[in-house]
């Protein structure tokens, strides 16, 4: 080969020698991109203190469809809950089961889950709704209020 093809060729293959390492650099992991993961973190992986946080960027209003509106949730409040125009005991049977399984009782046999929500004040009279059992004496815990969902 002569001297002048020699030298030809390596001044055509001195660029590709030149720049193999660059392209190889642009090649590695996390070297395009940006950065991900926390910054400016010690070995233990604690944040430096004294460096402020930066604010959120404000999200812009972007303009959206409508979504049609889910019904509300079926809520009632009964006020005086009576059975045959006497106070529902607050005892779901006589002296037990009182207050919260009394009051989802109610509002199970109205067609609703569970009580959210109920009060009682002492009356004269009072039933029970699963034994119907009767309450006749001043000390008589009646449902004054049960709010049903």
């Amino acid at each position: 080969m002569s001297r002048g093809a020699f030298i030809g060729i390596a001044l055509i293959a001195l660029p590709y020698f030149a720049f193999a390492n660059v392209t190889a650099a642009l090649a590695q992991a996390g070297s395009t991109g940006g950065t991900i993961g926390k910054q400016d973190k010690s070995i233990s992986g604690s944040e430096e203190a004294d460096r402020p946080r930066e604010a959120a960027p404000a999200k812009r209003p972007t303009a959206r469809k409508r979504e049609p509106t889910r019904p509300e949730s079926k809520q009632k409040v009964f006020v005086n809950p009576t059975i045959n125009g006497i106070r529902v005991d607050r005892c779901l049977r006589y002296a037990s089961e009182c207050n919260e399984p009394a009051a989802t009782e109610w509002c199970r046999s109205k067609g609703f889950a569970h009580a959210t929500e109920w009060k009682w004040d002492y009356v004269p009279e009072t039933v029970g709704q699963s034994d119907g059992h009767r309450c006749s004496d001043p000390a008589c815990g009646g449902f004054s209020k049960i709010s049903c969902e």
